[in-house]
C-alpha cells in the first residue's frame, strides 16, 4: 500500500505543470525553438488538438489566439528504431518545415540534415512525393529516408482531410 501511495506521488510529481505531456521536455523545447525561428516577430505557444491514428498528434500553432499553423508530430521507423519528428503547415497546407526531433539510431541518422528535409517544404496537402526520384537519396540512410518520405506522403493526405481540401 505505501509503494502504491509512493508510486502515484513520485508519478504526479513527476508530470511537469502547464506543459505538454504528451511530448518529452526535450521535444517541447525543440518545437518552441523551431517555432521562434519560423515566427520571429510572434510569441507563439502551440496546443494539442487531437490524435491522428496510433503515431500522431495534431496541434495548433497560434499566437494572441490567432491560429497560424498546424503542427504534426509523428513516428516513423528507420532500420533498427523508430524516430519522431514533426511537420510544419500553414493554415493553407502547404509545408514550412521538417524537424527531425529524435532519432534513437546509430545508423541513418543523416535523415537530421536540415538541407535534406527541406526537400519537403512547399509540399501540397494532398501531394505526394517518391524517394529517389522527387526526393534525393541518401546514402547509409535508405531505410529511414523511404520510411520518412512515405509517412510524409500519409500525413500529406491527413492534413488534406482535416483541411477539407
Amino acid at each position: 500500500m505505501k509503494i502504491t501511495i509512493l508510486f502515484l506521488i513520485l508519478a504526479v510529481w513527476a508530470l511537469p505543470a502547464g506543459e505538454n505531456i504528451r511530448l518529452g521536455k526535450s521535444s517541447v523545447k525543440k518545437i518552441n525553438k523551431l517555432l521562434a525561428e519560423e515566427y520571429p516577430e510572434e510569441v507563439v505557444n502551440f496546443s494539442f488538438l487531437n490524435k491522428i491514428q496510433n503515431t500522431r498528434d495534431l496541434y495548433v500553432v497560434s499566437s494572441a489566439n490567432k491560429p497560424l499553423a498546424h503542427l504534426i508530430v509523428s513516428t516513423a521507423k528507420g532500420r533498427y528504431d523508430y524516430f519522431d519528428y514533426c511537420v510544419l503547415f500553414n493554415l493553407i497546407g502547404e509545408i514550412q518545415k521538417v524537424y527531425v526531433l529524435v532519432y534513437r539510431s546509430d545508423h541513418g541518422f543523416e535523415i537530421m540534415n536540415k538541407k535534406w528535409l527541406s526537400q519537403f517544404e512547399g509540399m501540397k496537402a494532398g501531394e505526394t512525393k517518391t524517394y529517389s526520384k522527387d526526393i534525393d537519396a541518401i546514402s547509409g540512410a535508405t531505410w529511414s529516408a523511404t520510411s520518412i518520405t512515405n509517412d510524409m506522403n500519409e500525413i500529406s493526405n491527413l492534413i488534406a482531410e482535416i483541411l477539407s481540401l
